[in-house]
């Protein structure tokens, strides 16, 4: 039988700074004179206490150096699975958050609990941009993408150390948002990155980063099969807001910095439909106050009050991509994308 006065005895000696291990490499090590050796590894190496004056540190709540890091904030503390459902299929709750007839709201579909009952909850947001479309806008979407995941690292680092997770990506006509985790902190996650995407901080350090990453992202070709290659190459051909690995890579060099955040910051003014999708442990009036909450921030002013504030677009308003309707097969030949 578990003693719980006991077990927590010993995390918490555990926990205690002078109950760690540290390895460290140290360049131009003299391996003669070294006092162990592991032999699987054929490693020479010291063994020694931790240092005092690393230890005090550790164990103060004051002074510079090395110091315990901040109890995590996010841990999930209401468990309680709820049974609030929508029954087999998704509700449809139309025009969450729409104060006029000019805006036309979020688009909210509620599910509820799903096949499993867990404290837990997936969030997906659809953002569709309005527009014909072009290799330049995708490859704008594309360092967007990149530059608000890289700005959003350290803001949503704890969160992720608690059990949540979020994953941003571009699609034909727009964006998706996809959100996992406890339902406690869930919403918070949500605003916060929807919050970051739509008003990311970079220089021209992270562009450069950003660039490099989404060029390397398309001109890596192991990245799919063959008959990937050749429905990807058949969608850009027969589809028109589609595009190909060249066309994109080659308009990715060549966006500029001043173009690019014109274009990020002028997005929700140009509009946006938004589309969100709640499954898990989130009851119908959550569910109505996070939609709520992402229209407001895609509504608010980007740079102060002078500022063009954003607007929801109805479906009729975005983007709809045309397929060419073939009355025959369509064949035709295709680059060897492993050479190049």
């Amino acid at each position: 039988q578990v003693d719980p006065d006991l077990a927590l005895k010993l995390l918490a000696d555990l926990a205690k700074p002078g109950s760690a291990s540290m390895a460290v490499a140290k360049p131009g090590y003299n391996a003669s004179i070294s006092s162990r050796f592991e032999p699987f590894y054929g490693i020479h190496f010291d063994q020694e206490k931790l240092p005092s004056s690393w230890t005090e540190s550790c164990s103060s709540e004051v002074g510079e150096g090395l110091a315990v890091p901040p109890p995590l904030r996010f841990v999930p503390a209401a468990l309680l699975v709820k049974g609030d459902s929508a029954g087999q299929r998704p509700r449809l709750l139309q025009n969450a958050g729409r104060p006029s007839q000019q805006d036309a709201g979020v688009e909210l579909w509620w599910q509820g609990r799903g096949a499993f009952p867990l404290p837990k909850a997936q969030l997906s947001l659809k953002l569709s941009v309005p527009g014909e479309g072009s290799a330049s806008e995708e490859a704008m979407r594309r360092l967007h993408v990149a530059l608000a995941s890289e700005a959003l690292e350290e803001t949503v680092e704890d969160k992720r150390n608690c059990g949540l997770d979020f994953q941003i990506k571009q699609v034909s006509d727009g964006y998706e948002l996809v959100f996992v985790g406890y339902d406690e902190h869930l919403g918070k996650l949500l605003l916060d990155v929807v919050e970051g995407f739509l008003r990311p901080g970079f220089g021209s350090q992270e562009l450069a980063r950003g660039r490099r990453k989404a060029a390397d992202e398309l001109a890596d070709a192991t990245k799919m099969m063959p008959f990937q290659h050749a429905s990807a190459t058949l969608a850009a051909v027969t589809t028109d807001d589609v595009f190909g690995r060249s066309e994109v890579v080659a308009e990715l060099r060549a966006v500029d910095e001043a173009t690019l955040r014109r274009f990020i910051a002028e997005s929700p003014s140009r509009g946006l439909r938004a589309q969100l999708f709640v499954l898990g442990n989130v009851d119908e009036a959550a569910a109505q106050g996070l939609a709520e909450a992402v229209a407001g921030l895609i509504r608010a002013s980007p740079e102060g009050a002078e500022s063009r504030t954003g607007r929801l677009l109805a479906a009729d308003e975005v983007r709809r991509g045309r397929v060419l309707l073939a009355s025959r097969p369509v064949e035709g030949p295709m680059a060897d994308h492993v050479r190049g």
